[in-house]
């Protein structure tokens, strides 16, 4: 929601997934379910989201360099249909960059909206699960430096056994 006012203030490159570039250039509240998101005081009764300019799209593979570390972008629909994790090499640490589809202890972000799909997110957390991760940082709460990964298994594991995991929010 803050990328028009990031590109304006400081000439930010905006980068977004393929999925989710037309909601960003029309500024569409109802396509990122930030209607209904309002609607149930998850944001403030004013907030909107301003239509940004796309400079880039990007999806499943696509490389994106971020000062001396590259970042390569995995497609995890989940609880939106154009989200996006990232995965890379910091300083010698396999490290991934969740979002809002895998949390600290194995937690997901399942969220009643139209573009959150349960079969989607099951696969997108499965294929998370497989990953040699060191460091995890996920969208919301605590990260984790080292064995990241369980965080993914253990979200993963209960997807696989045909369950749901636990709720973060």
């Amino acid at each position: 929601g803050g990328a028009a006012a990031w590109k304006k203030l400081t000439g930010a490159q905006i980068i977004c997934a393929h999925d989710a570039a037309d909601a960003m250039i029309k500024g569409d509240e109802h396509a990122i379910s930030l209607d209904v998101a309002r609607q149930h005081g998850y944001y403030p009764v004013d907030y909107r989201f301003p239509a940004c300019t796309v400079d880039r799209k990007v999806g499943e593979g696509d490389r994106i360099q971020i000062g001396r570390w590259t970042m390569e972008a995995l497609d995890t629909p989940s609880q939106a249909r154009g989200h996006l994790c990232f995965r890379g090499e910091i300083d010698g640490l396999k490290v991934v960059f969740t979002g809002d589809i895998v949390f600290y202890g194995g937690t997901i972000g399942l969220i009643a909206t139209h573009d959150c799909n349960l079969q989607d997110y099951a696969r997108s957390v499965i294929k998370l699960g497989k990953l040699d991760v060191d460091a995890f940082f996920p969208g919301h709460g605590p990260f984790e430096l080292k064995d990241g990964g369980k965080h993914l298994k253990a979200a993963a594991e209960r997807f696989e056994r045909m369950a749901v995991p636990r709720n973060y929010f």
